[in-house]
């Protein structure tokens, strides 16, 4: 836990000092989450065993900084694998915010506290431009634990449609 307020305690200093701070009212807002899903993939990696799994979290955000609470829950036993068992739990600490009409950033870090492997931190900085097809680039580097390369680059595009009021769909790809 100490490891985990000294990471996120570094970040809000650097993040601090990255960009000019003007003289603004803090708004707060939230969210939570929950959602059954048939397995667990992570970049492309089936890490459930392609077995159920429960996964939610809350989100708050003040200003352009959002701290996030993430969880992954087993539904069904399987080798090593318990049901009704957390095995993974991640802390993530963002900044975003638009550059002008056209371009968005984000950067932050994300803490991993996984169940059965080694916990990790890993950093992130992404762009995303304000366009019909809002394509995405974000790297993301293991800084703690990686023992080669930790770097991971993600492309992506998505739209969002309305449906109906308060509803849409957002098709994505990654």
């Amino acid at each position: 836990m100490k490891k985990i307020s000294m990471t996120l305690a570094a970040l809000v200093l650097t993040l601090s000092c990255l960009f000019p701070m003007t003289a603004m009212a803090f708004e707060a807002a939230g969210d939570v989450y929950l959602g059954v899903y048939d397995k667990y993939l992570w970049r492309g990696f089936d890490l459930s065993g392609s077995l159920p799994v429960a996964q939610g979290g809350v989100d708050v955000s003040i200003g352009a900084f959002t701290v996030s609470y993430w969880s992954n829950m087993q539904l069904k036993n399987d080798a090593g694998l318990n049901a009704g068992e957390i095995n993974e739990t991640d802390l993530t600490l963002d900044y975003s915010r638009d550059i002008n009409d056209l371009v968005s950033i984000s950067v932050g870090n994300i803490f991993y506290a996984l169940d059965g492997a080694e916990d990790t931190n890993e950093l992130y900085a992404g762009v995303s431009l304000n366009t019909i097809a809002s394509p995405s680039l974000t790297l993301y580097y293991d800084w703690d634990k990686a023992k080669e390369d930790g770097l991971f680059i993600s492309l992506g595009v998505e739209h969002s449609f309305e449906v109906m009021d308060k509803l849409s769909v957002t098709p994505s790809l990654t």
